[in-house]
């Protein structure tokens, strides 16, 4: 797993970059945080998971691992500030300028 795949954050590719240079920012690589989500879901690392299913759980838990940084942990590259519409916000799926000035993964 070297990409963090764009329906884990709102069909929102601009999110799903930025949780990818998290990730690089911490040294880490999506491969690193789909461990982790084994590990918090009490799984065992060598645990065989089927495709499907490796996909299900690191998407659903993508979103809940960004949610919890809070922004003064952020790398500076990343931070911006929060749409008014956050999660909900329809038109950080079709405007790009407007999903690289805005943070959604907010209220």
């Amino acid at each position: 797993m070297d990409r963090i795949p764009v329906q884990t954050v709102f069909n929102n590719q601009v999110e799903a970059d930025v949780v990818l240079k998290i990730l690089n920012s911490k040294g880490q690589t999506p491969q690193d945080l789909y461990l982790a989500i084994l590990q918090k879901e009490n799984l065992p690392l060598d645990q065989i998971v089927c495709t499907t299913c490796a996909r299900t759980l690191f998407n659903n838990n993508v979103l809940p691992w960004r949610e919890a940084i809070p922004h003064n942990e952020l790398p500076p590259e990343v931070k911006r500030p929060d749409c008014h519409w956050g999660k909900s916000c329809r038109t950080q799926n079709h405007n790009l300028t407007h999903a690289q000035k805005f943070n959604h993964v907010c209220q």
